[in-house]
């Protein structure tokens, strides 16, 4: 992982760590300088209507807000 995260950095581009699946994990990609992360240790897919929802009922303080401690 490191030596493609150097490569990226070479060509001055950001790179994204897909199938993070628990926070563990997302220490670790973190820790090499990924920049990004997808995967179910943020969420699981939803359709766009709850997430909308979600979104805005965070606005109006009765959502949950997710934090992330790296």
């Amino acid at each position: 992982m490191q030596g493609i995260v150097q490569m990226a950095r070479g060509m001055s581009l950001e790179t994204v760590a897909e199938f993070v699946e628990n926070m563990d994990l997302a220490r670790k990609v973190r820790s090499p300088g990924v920049e990004y992360a997808q995967g179910y240790a943020y969420g699981k897919p939803e359709p766009l209507e709850e997430i909308l929802r979600a979104l805005q009922e965070e606005e109006t303080g009765r959502g949950i807000r997710f934090e992330f401690d790296f």
